[in-house]
């Protein structure tokens, strides 16, 4: 496998410094640069980008962890302000594109995802890790309700890590400990109607740690078990909330971090994310009618998010220390990277055709 720098990137590099000359063309992307804490977040921003990667906008954004974003249904960027330095955030901020357009309070640290669910934005709050909130916006009213809350659960943490939202479903998970097995993380997954009450609720049991949840075609959610591989287990656990159980597993590279669907094919970035087991190994896991083929990315590679546009894969890379190398890669049938634009702290992508 091999990464190439494009035709693109390195012009970008040469005219630095020169002034930003924006493309009158559509914007398809959209690159968002917002979880470098190291950096103060200083380098947080929303860029759009053309079909050719040419810039079609840019905006700073506020200095505060932002790993929540979604598109609404009039094509309005949503961001959830989570921590900083200096305090918890509380804000799910509106652009167009831009411009900021609307600030809603919400639960403290937004930061476990944005979803469109039953007509409103859910949003995932992260609480102080000894619980968590889940929060509804209405998209023209922007009206923000409390929906849910978990503050007592046994244990001495409760960190909500991700939402998904199926058309009948919407589902959050969160990872804790359990008195009884204090060595052990645990993942429990909570699920919602369209009127956002429970559910259901189901602990995966000991050893889990999802990190993050993607919602299929098929009404399935896709729950990635990011510490599998401590156990030789499944990290690709498919969840169907409609009947409360997890229907299928299969074993990838057993640390899954975040997942794209493109049709019947799913795309699963491997990365261990985790302050005790620190490990360089990055691949990608291609799952396609049932088979599964593993990818080779190169060591310690900082891609922090993943996307499917027209059938090619994209990772949002940010290197800690480094610039040059942050920014957008495409990564072709071949397994070749090749970095399409240069985008400082790149930490989430989005593509525009699947607003909400």
């Amino acid at each position: 496998m091999t990464i190439r720098p494009s035709v693109i990137m390195l012009a970008a590099l040469l005219i630095a410094g020169c002034g930003t000359q924006f493309s009158d063309e559509p914007t398809v992307a959209v690159v968002v640069a917002g979880t470098n804490r190291g950096e103060g977040y200083s380098k947080n921003s929303v860029a759009g980008y053309d079909a050719a990667w040419e810039m079609t906008y840019r905006a700073d954004l506020p200095a505060f962890h932002i790993s929540s974003a979604a598109f609404d249904r009039h094509g309005r960027l949503w961001l959830g302000e989570g921590s900083s330095d200096r305090s918890d955030g509380r804000v799910v901020s509106i652009w167009d594109p831009d411009e900021m357009v609307g600030e809603i309070g919400v639960g403290p640290v937004p930061e476990a995802g944005i979803v469109a669910f039953a007509g409103r934005m859910a949003v995932g709050s992260v609480e102080t890790g000894f619980g968590f909130s889940i929060w509804s916006i209405g998209v023209d009213e922007l009206d923000a309700r409390e929906e849910f809350r978990v503050d007592d659960l046994p244990g001495s943490f409760l960190y909500l890590t991700s939402i998904a939202a199926t058309e009948d479903h919407l589902v959050a998970a969160a990872i804790h400990d359990d008195p009884a097995d204090p060595d052990e993380t645990h993942t429990t997954l909570w699920w919602f109607d369209p009127s956002f009450e429970l559910a259901g609720a189901l602990d995966l049991g000991p050893g889990t740690t999802v990190w993050s949840l993607t919602a299929l075609p098929d009404g399935r959610v896709l729950a990635l078990d990011n510490a599998a591989f401590l156990a030789a287990g499944a990290d690709l656990l498919f969840f169907d909330p409609a009947s409360g159980v997890v229907v299928d597993e299969l074993a990838g590279s057993g640390y899954g971090f975040k997942a794209a669907v493109d049709g019947d094919r799913l795309f699963v970035l491997d990365r261990i994310w985790s302050s005790i087991h620190v490990d360089e190994r990055r691949s990608l896991t291609v799952v396609d009618a049932g088979r599964i083929t593993r990818l080779p990315l190169p060591d310690d590679l900082g891609a922090e998010d993943i996307a499917v546009a027209d059938g090619m894969l994209h990772l949002a890379v940010w290197t800690r220390g480094q610039n040059d190398p942050d920014g957008i890669y495409r990564v072709d049938e071949s397994g070749e990277i090749t970095q399409v634009v240069h985008h400082e702290d790149a930490s989430m992508i989005l593509f525009r055709g699947r607003e909400n």
